[in-house]
């Protein structure tokens, strides 16, 4: 839908937006988390420790009178689902578990296996892409913290909220 040119609607399209999560390690899941839909109950997962996350991601334009091209990947999909770049990846810095009625200190993320996960992802994601770049009509560039293949770089320019705003990929 992002390359055809369709404008992306959250009443219509919110089953495209999941978050999923990746772990090289499935003994870190569990299925117990209860919770019901429809009416029925489900089993969902349940990890003891952070996996990275693939959520979705948007990216918000606007090119002002002056031409001044701002765009902002903090907001979010749900509002600005019209919005929507794609998906990004997640890990926590920090945790802290809940120990009876009060937290553990917060502790560092780094020495868990799901870390090298995420740094094994970044790796990889930055050595076949490159940060996406873009342009107004009048030449205003604008480099964003968007990483993009060569492959989807060639189609980008089909995407409704850049022929919105009248906005190229460089």
């Amino acid at each position: 839908m992002l390359l055809s040119g369709s404008k992306i609607c959250w009443e219509r399209d919110y089953p495209l937006f999941l978050d999923r999560g990746i772990t090289s390690d499935l003994s870190n899941c569990v299925y117990g988390r209860l919770h019901e839909y429809e009416g029925k109950q489900y089993k969902s997962a349940d990890f003891h420790e952070p996996v990275v996350s693939i959520s979705p991601s948007t990216l918000w334009l606007n090119v002002g009178d002056d031409q001044k091209l701002s765009c902002s990947t903090a907001y979010s999909y749900i509002v600005y689902s019209e919005c929507y770049m794609g998906v990004q990846l997640n890990y926590p810095k920090m945790i802290q578990y809940k120990m009876g009625e009060h937290y553990e200190a917060l502790k560092s993320t780094t020495n868990l296996k799901a870390f090298q996960d995420f740094e094994d992802l970044k790796k990889s994601i930055k050595e076949h892409s490159h940060s996406l770049t873009i342009k107004t009509a009048d030449g205003v560039a604008k480099r964003t913290n968007i990483w993009i293949g060569d492959e989807v770089k060639k189609l980008l320019n089909a995407c409704y909220l850049f022929q919105k705003y009248g906005i190229t990929v460089k």
